[in-house]
């Protein structure tokens, strides 16, 4: 792991203060209101709009990838002569973007459902409990690591992915037990609904992790270059079959089950929500780019321990806002007697990462030498504060 320099310092505090903020931003969208296009005031609750502003966003991350090719083969020309035949090696070149866009587009297909879910998900049940309830990703990935990677993993990895389980189980039963009384304002079945689909969510962002994994380590793509064409297809699905989907299939929303009309509509109608949306994918742009850099300079694991911790300071923002702020907020959370069981589940949680990522030994497992192969899921997919894992090679 990299020296904590200066720089290195500054980085760590970036990421963590955009990956909390990230969350907030996402939770404080869908509680703002605005004017809808048929004149009344509504809550923007819109998460196809969400999925669609989160891969405009990550488009953006196409700009520092086309910068650092220009400058290597800027560097490259003046240290090799030109060699005979560079047209053909330029063609072959285009040949294989060409190969690499196309299977960019299977964990694309995944981000655009499992991120779409967890934007229903995260309307419905508190910020806090949504940002915990993603820690299934780490079993559903180890899961799909073993039976569909086949790859090996150790008990410790098991014991992790067995206090994490513990853990989910915990926030689950609290949130549940505590619907009636979330500053959401929903009834415990439609809280239930909330959890179950947030949870499935992250078994689809699993597959999307497994799927990156064969990208960017056995077909060693540049991480910038999945993310950024990863955008781009994710915008076109939602531009061209989603919308025109939730446009004919009926719903609450004018009618609809997602209305696009409206939603531009509720965005020309508030400098809020217009500066919150910016602030979205702008934000989801950085955030990448830094949760790449993380990885790079330091390890895979420094991302896991940021990621815990900022479920920490959302749960904590929540309550803060909730107690100082507004009480009658949607966005504020209170504490209730449920409250100690989902910090119970939240500390199983980061154990169970902790164990997972081999931050935490514990006496009795064997633990692999660094130049041991075996892989682990890959922490690959910022997002929106996506928890993965490193491979440890």
């Amino acid at each position: 792991m990299a020296a904590f320099d200066g720089k290195l310092i500054a980085l760590v505090l970036l990421f963590f203060l955009l990956g909390t903020s990230n969350t907030i931003v996402t939770k404080v969208i869908f509680t703002l209101q605005g004017t809808g296009a048929d004149g009344n005031p509504e809550l923007f609750r819109k998460p196809a709009f969400g999925n669609w502003d989160m891969f405009f966003g990550m488009i953006l991350v196409l700009i520092p990838y086309v910068l650092q090719q220009r400058s290597r083969r800027a560097h490259q020309s003046k240290l090799d002569v030109p060699l005979v035949g560079s047209a053909s090696t330029s063609s072959q070149s285009t040949a294989s973007m060409r190969k690499q866009v196309m299977l960019i587009a299977v964990p694309a297909i995944f981000d655009v459902l499992g991120t779409g879910l967890s934007l229903v998900g995260i309307i419905l049940i508190p910020a806090s409990v949504w940002q915990m309830l993603r820690g299934p990703e780490i079993i559903f990935a180890a899961l799909l690591t073993v039976f569909v990677l086949r790859r090996k993993l150790f008990r410790f990895h098991y014991l992790g992915v067995c206090l994490a389980f513990a853990g989910i189980c915990c926030v689950s039963y609290s949130t549940l037990a505590n619907g009636g009384t979330t500053g959401a304002g929903f009834s415990s079945t439609v809280v239930a609904f909330g959890v179950g689909i947030t949870i499935l969510s992250q078994l689809v962002q699993a597959c999307q992790i497994i799927a990156e994994e064969k990208l960017l380590i056995d077909l060693d793509m540049e991480p910038l270059l999945v993310v950024g064409v990863e955008g781009m297809w994710g915008l076109c699905i939602m531009t061209f079959i989603v919308y025109p989907i939730l446009w004919v299939a009926p719903g609450m929303d004018h009618g609809h089950l997602e209305d696009p009309i409206d939603t531009i509509a509720l965005i020309q109608s508030s400098s809020v929500i217009m500066f919150f949306v910016v602030m979205d994918f702008l934000s989801c742009a950085v955030y990448n780019v830094l949760g790449q850099r993380i990885t790079k300079e330091m390890s895979g694991m420094m991302r896991v321990m940021l990621e815990a911790t900022r479920t920490l300071f959302v749960w904590l923002f929540n309550l803060a806002w909730h107690y100082f702020v507004d009480p009658t907020s949607m966005f504020g959370e209170a504490w209730t007697t449920w409250s100690y069981l989902a910090a119970l589940g939240f500390i199983l949680l980061i154990v169970g990462q902790m164990t997972y990522g081999e931050v935490l030994k514990w006496p009795g497992f064997k633990y692999p030498s660094l130049q041991m192969e075996y892989a682990s899921p890959l922490l690959c997919s910022p997002k929106r504060g996506v928890i993965g894992f490193a491979s440890p090679h």
